[in-house]
């Protein structure tokens, strides 16, 4: 019984069964929604997309994400737009961010798929700066 708390944990993929993509060649700067203040506020990402390499119902993942780059950056560009510095600024908003693009970017990659399998595994945030 001291285990059982173990198998309710979620298993990390292993190496051989995740590929990284690295959305952008640097960090991106995307302008924040403005707060009514008169200074642009702006935050700088760098991404990298971890997904399985191998998906059921998935001919190939690493084309598919391919197929879908300018649509997954625009969906990057649009999410940080509706955002303020003040959003940005809180504590737990870069891991909520993860969790909401991670699902945005699943659902594109599945919207003509017949059935859902998750594709992208983790956003990472290697670079992270607002001002």
């Amino acid at each position: 019984m001291a285990n059982q708390g173990a198998l309710n944990e979620i298993r990390r993929p292993s190496d051989d069964e995740i590929e990284h993509k690295k959305l952008f060649d640097e960090s991106q700067l995307f302008i924040l929604k403005n707060d009514n203040s008169s200074k642009t506020s702006v935050i700088r990402v760098g991404i990298d997309l971890v997904y399985f390499e191998k998906v059921r119902g998935i001919k190939n993942c690493k084309e598919k994400i391919a197929l879908y780059d300018s649509e997954i950056k625009e969906l990057m560009g649009t999410y940080f737009q509706d955002k303020t510095l003040e959003q940005v600024k809180e504590i737990d908003f870069k891991q909520k961010s993860k969790e909401e693009l991670k699902k945005m970017i699943n659902d594109l990659l599945n919207s003509n798929e017949k059935t859902y399998g998750e594709i992208v595994y983790e956003i990472v945030f290697y670079d992270w700066f607002y001002q």
